[in-house]
């Protein structure tokens, strides 16, 4: 046997790799890092009854507000893809981390609804880079084994964002308002930012394909492969193609399940987005609507919250053993029963924490996964691109409509019942895909769900 033949890929040799403390520790800086996001989504959400009642903004004001940020949202993902395998994802996280805090920051600078609509844009395009990136980074670097489960732990930093931010419409904007209160959480994660800077690696096959010597790519892997020889690992550089990576997901090999994908993102991000834009102002409307104050709405908001980080965090243990298909698909069949069970219940602010921590539970459970679920569908060269499509297209899609539905059944009068209701029957869609797409899975690529799918036509490389 030659030497070239006793080579392994670089892929290879972090599939078949264990989980270390190192791979422990950037998990946890990425979960830290994914705070921003759920602290940004929770705290302005908070912030638009006030708006309303301070500024006078129309329902129609906060609705055109979150659906500029979903697109600019959708921007940054299907941007942030593509440069994600050119630049790199480090680069990428750091000039997420840098738009979405100044933008967030910058919201408590702002004197009308005008400008706090344009500043909202820019920290959703950081946001947007930030969610495709930070599951760009954790796929390349996880053993195969360990992919889903630690992506979705990631994720878990979204809810404790939103437990952050709950506490701090409970706690400190009745004190102090809402523009110096915004103002610190926007500004807040650029503590973390040198953390990122000085010990997140750079993907090794990135640094492959972007033609780095091997001394530089073996550095890379002695961080996430503290201990291991990589004398054996062919680390010469990955040839480039010219052929468009986009058009992978779309090929006789992917096109079902990319398909598939898109509609669960779409839906599961529509839906986590009139949860978590509109609650608080379906909570405080006082016809139709129980007519919570502010602080009883931030309390229900933490209840959701802290389902949300039960949720996140015992999907990634259940899905280090249980098909993960299954599991999402339960997840989203149990979120449709919970909604209806927000529309029945008594308007009380026990009733409804209650209700919506489970709800949290199951909501947050499916869509953090849903991110591992798109992350193994496509191989290491073109995840980043693929990711960028289901979350910039289907997902940041579904969020835009999600978005526009919200404030038309608010505009409607329907209240937390209406809008609860309607809620429900598009969920029971999204976990009806998730199943189609397990079995598509398993049938063409004849693995186990827990398995990253081989491709099986010509692998399109990082241009």
């Amino acid at each position: 046997m030659t030497e070239s033949a006793q080579k392994v890929s670089l892929q290879e040799f972090i599939d078949e790799g264990r989980v270390t403390a190192r791979h422990r520790w950037l998990v946890v800086i990425m979960l830290i890092v994914m705070t921003a996001e759920g602290l940004d989504q929770s705290i302005v959400s908070h912030v638009f009854p006030k708006l309303i009642q301070e500024w006078g903004a129309s329902i129609g004001s906060i609705t055109t507000i979150v659906m500029v940020t979903i697109l600019g949202a959708a921007i940054g993902a299907v941007v942030g893809g593509p440069l994600c395998d050119r630049l790199g994802r480090k680069p990428v996280i750091v000039i997420g981390m840098l738009l979405a805090s100044f933008g967030t920051g910058g919201l408590g600078f702002t004197q009308n609804v005008a400008a706090f609509t344009t500043v909202r844009a820019i920290a959703a395009i950081g946001l947007g880079f930030l969610l495709v990136s930070v599951v760009a980074i954790i796929a390349d670097i996880m053993p195969a084994g360990r992919r889903s489960q630690m992506m979705t732990l990631a994720f878990t930093g979204v809810t404790v964002g939103g437990i952050i931010g709950s506490l701090l419409a409970v706690g400190v904007l009745p004190r102090t308002g809402w523009q110096p209160m915004i103002a610190w959480a926007g500004f807040l994660p650029l503590v973390v930012l040198p953390l990122v800077i000085a010990l997140l690696p750079e993907s090794p096959n990135v640094l492959a394909v972007r033609g780095k010597s091997a001394a530089v790519i073996r550095r890379a892997l002695d961080v996430v492969a503290a201990g291991r020889d990589t004398s054996h690992v062919d680390l010469s550089p990955i040839p480039k193609e010219d052929k468009p990576k986009l058009s992978i997901v779309f090929t006789r090999t992917f096109l079902s399940r990319t398909l598939l994908l898109w509609l669960a993102f779409f839906i599961g991000y529509g839906a986590i987005t009139i949860v978590l834009q509109f609650l608080p102002t379906l909570l405080q409307a006082t016809e139709p609507g129980p007519g919570f104050s502010t602080q009883q709405s931030g309390l229900t908001m933490l209840a959701l919250s802290i389902g949300g980080l039960t949720g996140g965090v015992v999907g990634s243990l259940i899905l280090k053993h249980v098909d993960r298909f299954r599991t999402v698909a339960v997840a989203y069949f149990a979120t449709a029963i919970m909604a209806v069970v927000v529309a029945l219940v008594p308007a009380s602010l026990l009733s409804y924490a209650v209700v919506f921590f489970i709800l949290g539970v199951f909501l947050t459970a499916g869509n953090t996964a849903l991110a591992a679920l798109a992350a193994l569908t496509y191989p290491a060269e073109v995840r980043g691109t693929g990711l960028g499509g289901a979350s910039g297209i289907g997902g940041r899609g579904g969020s835009f409509v999600g978005g526009g539905i919200g404030g038309a059944l608010i505009g409607a009068s329907l209240g937390i019942t209406g809008v609860y209701l309607v809620l429900a029957a598009p969920v029971v869609i999204c976990a009806l895909a998730i199943i189609a797409l397990g079995v598509i899975t398993r049938r063409k690529e004849g693995v186990s769900a827990s398995d990253q799918p081989a491709v099986t036509e010509t692998p399109i490389k990082i241009v």
